[in-house]
């Protein structure tokens, strides 16, 4: 019953709405009138995951506006990546995938477990890949 009476409620996570974490807007009704507020989806994920932030940093290419949390979650260490991906096209892919690298967001594998690359539809897991003579330094979940 709740499934039918609630699918079209904004408070519920629209996962297609991450292309734009930093404006994603509720309409909330209180005393008989609406108003519209773009929550705080970074926050609020850190919030629910139970992550114990240590940092967070704004990175910038261009118009591109990344923010890095570096964080803990049951004594492992995490990084995850905040950034709108709207209408993003796989040149804009490569163009993150080389920012990322140059500005060593990931580079601290080493000492973070696990890195959580948010803002698209499938989020991703990424880490260092371990396969004898493969050249690619990080993988995507099983992908090399």
């Amino acid at each position: 019953m709740l499934k039918w009476e609630t699918r079209a409620s904004e408070t519920l996570l629209n996962v297609e709405k991450l292309a734009r974490p930093f404006g994603y807007k509720l309409h909330i009704h209180a005393d008989g009138k609406t108003r519209e507020i773009v929550a705080d989806i970074p926050e609020t994920f850190n919030y629910l995951l139970g992550l114990h932030v240590q940092t967070r940093r704004v990175y910038n290419d261009d118009a591109r506006r990344y923010l890095v949390y570096r964080a803990r979650i049951d004594h492992r260490q995490v990084v995850v990546i905040w950034r709108e991906t709207e209408s993003w096209q796989k040149a804009d892919l490569e163009r993150d995938k080389k920012f990322v690298a140059a500005q060593k967001l990931t580079e601290v594998q080493t000492k973070y477990s696990s890195t959580s690359i948010r803002s698209s539809p499938t989020p991703k897991r990424w880490s260092q890949c371990s396969r004898p003579g493969c050249s690619a330094r990080w993988r995507c979940r099983n992908e090399c």
